[in-house]
């Protein structure tokens, strides 16, 4: 991998440093690659003819092996124990948006441990990769089980939400015991809910202030961020907040660290000790057009944004690794991330 950083230090409109991005190249296409650890040694990547495998030191294991047209999305994390799969099969040929897709899980890096864990959709892992959670369209609900096997009961949270079939609620597991997960009431509003499954008690943490705002959380630490962004249909603010997971009884105390009276995409992301986010730089509502660019906060400097240089229209962010990439026009660019030499030389396709 070539990885080739260009600073540069100057303050946009008087309040953020600006650094600049660089395309990701790779032996293998960039766009059959579906994760790589984080220091590059292993990689997941998918074959034309439907196969999906990993790689490590130049030898490879098929894990699973389906049509031309199925697509592959694996997960991990930062503790690297456990890797999720979901399998998407004929995607591009009967899509669907409300579809259960086959969820499966294996050690790290390799087919030991390797089997199927349900049905779903945002598979994720939680608590240093003990625990495993997704959502279901069919039953509606958000699952989670233990790894370690210490409850193999799987426990549920059914959505209240009923007005919007598409949408998949963001997940983040406190405890075992203690969960947080965005909802949708009758009217459109979206909120942040927690959930004893000891005490069976639901709380709100967060409502949006407008409906049909969607929100997006991630944390660092012990600090949860909670993004509050319009959808691109809709014209309003963009406000994020920051609260205390641990001494904040009932998690009400929470300040704002950012607001823009544009309709930012968001595509929140914690990554590195920081937040990145796509903003909105110029909206023209009446034809529905905007200008955008990729942003982060850094908490450890007052918050301060930081506008990341040549990335106009970018529109969306993915992790990889100890990488955080971003695409436009089929190529691929890293936003942020620690060099490495990725060994992702793999067998070619046959013709």
């Amino acid at each position: 991998m070539q990885f080739i950083r260009r600073a540069i230090t100057f303050f946009f409109l008087g309040y953020s440093t600006v650094y600049s991005v660089v395309e990701l190249k790779t032996k293998q296409e960039t766009s059959k690659i579906k994760n790589i650890s984080k220091n590059g040694k292993i990689t997941y990547y998918q074959k034309s003819s439907g196969e999906l495998h990993v790689s490590t030191n130049y030898n490879f294991e098929v894990l699973l092996k389906k049509a031309k047209h199925a697509n592959y999305n694996v997960y991990s994390s930062e503790e690297e124990k456990i890797a999720l799969i979901e399998l998407e099969e004929d995607l591009f040929q009967r899509p669907n948006l409300q579809k259960d897709n086959e969820l499966f899980s294996s050690k790290f890096g390799s087919k030991s441990d390797f089997k199927k864990i349900g049905n779903g959709v945002s598979p994720k892992l939680h608590l240093a990769d003990n625990w495993i959670s997704f959502y279901s369209f069919t039953s509606k609900s958000i699952n989670i089980y233990s790894v370690l096997g210490e409850d193999q009961k799987i426990k549920s949270v059914r959505l209240k939400n009923t007005i919007n079939p598409y949408f998949v609620p963001q997940v983040l597991l406190l405890s075992p015991h203690d969960i947080l997960y965005s909802d949708i009431n009758k009217t459109g509003f979206q909120a942040l809910m927690s959930y004893s499954f000891i005490d069976k008690g639901f709380k709100t943490i967060h409502k949006t202030k407008l409906a049909a705002h969607k929100l997006e959380v991630c944390r660092i630490g012990d600090k949860l961020y909670i993004g509050e962004f319009p959808y691109d249909e809709v014209s309003g603010s963009t406000r994020i907040f920051t609260l205390s997971l641990y001494g904040n009884k009932d998690l009400k105390t929470k300040s704002i660290i950012y607001s823009s009276p544009l309709n930012d995409i968001g595509n929140l992301v914690c990554f590195n000790k920081k937040l990145f986010f796509v903003k909105t730089n110029k909206y023209r509502e009446l034809i529905n057009s905007r200008e955008t660019s990729i942003v982060s906060i850094d908490p450890s400097k007052n918050h301060q944004i930081e506008f990341i240089e040549d990335t106009k229209d970018f529109t969306q962010l993915l992790v990889l690794g100890n990488l955080l990439v971003s695409s436009r026009l089929g190529k691929n660019y890293i936003i942020a991330g620690e060099n490495l030499t990725l060994d992702d030389e793999i067998t070619k396709d046959k013709k």
